[in-house]
């Protein structure tokens, strides 16, 4: 870079000496930075606009709903008419997730369903997916369309659903339902013949409720009215009630925080994940909960419902199932951890009925983070009949908060995926359940034989009395353990109920 020269006037020829930081500040300095400001700026401003998904795909969704619903101002009135009552009595068929997220997803969208058709909730047919299973199974691919083909259902939404490459969700030698995808998980592969919307690479990662939000908001002038607390339920039940409603998230959100209050919503997200973690997997009843016609009177809020003025019968079954869920945590949550051999994965091995290893994974994950333990998993021998089940969070540092972006070199997909590659048998006989989700929160399903060969070949999980590598460390120099809660002192301890496979 040039330096600005001045020269004296007695001497020419010769120039003046200048202080280092006066020289440096020049014209074309300033307009560096100020160009540097201004790409900075103009680069957040286009992300902003591509968010949640992109925009391609958000107007292609909102064309699918309109059409899904052929609105009379689509079409000319005499046209309509014909139409519009030859169609059967619903032709929509959603299918939500089990978890907050999904549910305030696909509440969402029955509303806006109902508000642009003005048809009543009877109307709209909602499809849950059995338990242990997922919508890209055969088995469930089956199920759906035998819903589709018994109600004619011409258009399917998915909601919350993860996302992967797959064959079509439905048999479409039987059925020609159209589909939909509203997701947010990671993933470059979609189903074939879908209309995807996904918000996996837009950060701030939107949840599928918001984005369901987003999507259905401009349809109608009263649907933010009656949908917003919805769309917070849902981003409370993925991120939690500290999540900052800051832009780009619309600004009606944190306003509607205040007016429906974070403590009736995070009441309200604890009750509705109950029933799904149950062996009964009874999601019907937190999904009634929710269900309200449009511009109910009085108006249906959290408080509303956590104080039993709305389905009292409802409430009470998601508090039965609550208190059973704490109860088998309870039971399990000691469970003595095992360690990989390279210490960067702690496991818990339980075997329960219930639904509770994502629970136990982030419980231990909260307090597991140091310089080697990356990962934290739970898996549950007894959730599925001959498979395990395993949810995997990232260990993160006890008692210190979270920086922004600590965790970003964790990458637990990435690290299921080499632990897998370890071994060619494992490798081709992995399966597709497994290693999706999030970066920062992943699992899968193994059959007991191939959980077996993965625990001892991919993640290479140490036997009784067996202590991890320090990384870094001497193993001459002495061993100095002063606290009673640190991963050595696990690993000396008999082993509790659970056993390691």
């Amino acid at each position: 870079m040039s330096t600005a020269v001045k020269l004296r006037k007695d001497h020419p020829t010769e120039p003046i000496d200048e202080p280092p930081h006066k020289a440096a500040r020049t014209n074309s300095t300033k307009t560096t930075k100020k160009e540097e400001d201004v790409v900075e700026e103009t680069e957040r401003k286009e992300e902003m606009l591509i968010w949640p998904a992109p925009p391609e795909q958000i107007e292609v969704a909102r064309k699918f709903i309109l059409e899904a619903l052929i609105l009379p101002v689509l079409f000319p009135c005499t046209i309509v008419a014909d139409i519009y009552s030859a169609q059967p009595e619903s032709n929509v068929l959603l299918v939500p997730d089990r978890d907050t997220d999904g549910l305030s997803a696909g509440t969402i969208m029955s509303l806006t369903l109902r508000i642009l058709s003005k048809k009543p909730l009877s109307s709209i047919h909602t499809h849950f997916v059995q338990q242990g299973q997922n919508v890209f199974n055969d088995g469930e691919k089956k199920l759906m369309t035998s819903v589709c083909k018994e109600k004619k259902i011409t258009h399917m939404i998915i909601v919350d659903q993860g996302s992967r490459k797959s064959p079509p969700l439905l048999d479409e030698t039987q059925v020609s339902t159209k589909v939909l995808i509203i997701d947010h998980h990671h993933s470059d592969h979609f189903p074939e013949n879908s209309t995807i919307v996904n918000a996996c690479n837009h950060k701030p990662i939107a949840t599928s409720s918001l984005l369901t939000y987003v999507i259905c908001k401009p349809l109608h002038k009263d649907i933010e009215k009656e949908t917003v607390w919805a769309a917070i339920l849902g981003i409370f039940g993925d991120l939690g009630a500290t999540t900052k409603l800051v832009p780009p998230y619309p600004d009606e959100l944190a306003a509607a925080k205040k007016t429906y209050t974070a403590k009736h919503i995070t009441d309200l997200v604890g009750l509705l994940n109950a029933p799904r973690r149950t062996p009964e997997c009874s999601t019907f009843d937190a999904w009634e909960l929710l269900q309200r016609e449009p511009y109910q009177t009085p108006e249906v809020t959290p408080k509303m419902i956590m104080k039993g003025e709305w389905k009292e019968d409802k409430l009470q079954k998601l508090r039965i199932a609550s208190a059973r869920i704490k109860e088998a945590v309870e039971a399990w949550t000691r469970t003595p951890p095992r360690f990989s051999r390279d210490g960067k994965v702690c496991m818990i091995y339980i075997e329960s009925g219930f639904q509770i290893h994502g629970i136990i994974a982030i419980r231990w994950a909260s307090h597991m983070g140091n310089d080697n333990c990356k990962m934290v998993m739970c898996a549950n021998g007894a959730y599925v009949k001959g498979r395990v089940n395993f949810s995997c969070r990232v260990a993160r540092t006890r008692g210190k908060p979270t920086a922004e972006g600590q965790y970003d070199d964790v990458d637990i997909i990435k690290m299921l995926k080499d632990f897998a590659a370890k071994d060619p048998w494992l490798l081709e006989n992995i399966g597709t359940e497994f290693a999706n989700g999030h970066k920062h929160a992943s699992g899968g399903s193994l059959s007991r034989e191939v959980w077996e060969v993965f625990a001892e070949k991919g993640l290479e999980m140490m036997k009784k009395g067996e202590r991890p590598e320090k990384a870094g460390k001497d193993k001459k120099s002495p061993k100095r353990s002063p606290q009673k809660n640190t991963m050595d002192s696990w690993l000396i301890k008999e082993p509790g109920s659970s056993k390691y496979l």
